[in-house]
């Protein structure tokens, strides 16, 4: 894998990832207006990997000691069913169209390059979810206490930023393969 060969595949990793936030970020605006006026981008950022398995996570400071108090599934515990089902198809989905979109910007002939070529939208994705678990932090204070509402670091990287970009990124180049590129994702503008 050549310098340009990453920077390409890091390009698509990236604005994939960033694309399914905003499509995440679309369909909660109305379904659950109230959260995303509190939380924001970080609402969306939050489901979003959620259903790449990533956990938040709550953790407590006081009196310069940080503990972790509890970790769960902001899906489960919200009730937002309207959206964990949406989102668990979703997530899968927009790693395997990058793969897709970019096995065919490559051209993959071959099997083997077709999956690589797929799966290495990862690169793109490690960068997206770094800086998302840095912006997605949520804190507050009271009674002296200092509380953080974070996405588990672990999880996200395991998951979201290698193991979902590799494994359906992969499949996306492999149904390039598949279809010898006659299967096209195109978007029509009308002006």
């Amino acid at each position: 894998m050549n310098r340009s060969h990453s920077l390409r595949a890091g390009i698509f990793g990236f604005v994939f990832f960033c694309a399914g936030v905003a499509g995440i970020h679309s369909v909660l605006g109305d379904i659950r207006p109230t959260e995303v006026e509190r939380y924001g981008l970080r609402y969306a950022i939050w489901i979003f990997l959620d259903a790449h398995n990533v956990g938040l996570v709550e953790a407590a400071s006081h009196s310069g000691s940080t503990e972790i108090v509890s970790s769960f599934s902001i899906t489960e515990r919200s009730e937002i069913t309207e959206i964990a089902a949406f989102s668990s198809l979703f997530a899968p989905m927009v790693a395997a169209a990058a793969g897709f979109v970019y096995a065919s910007r490559e051209r993959s002939r071959k099997l083997t390059s077709a999956l690589f070529d797929g799966a290495s939208i990862a690169i793109g994705y490690i960068v997206a979810v770094a800086i998302a678990v840095l912006y997605a932090r949520e804190e507050a204070s009271a009674l002296g206490i200092q509380g953080i509402l974070m996405l588990d670091i672990v999880d996200a990287l395991l998951f979201a930023a290698l193991g979902y970009p590799i494994v359906f990124g992969g499949i996306g180049g492999l149904l390039y393969f598949i279809t010898s590129g006659k299967l096209k994702i195109s978007v029509k503008q009308d002006y």
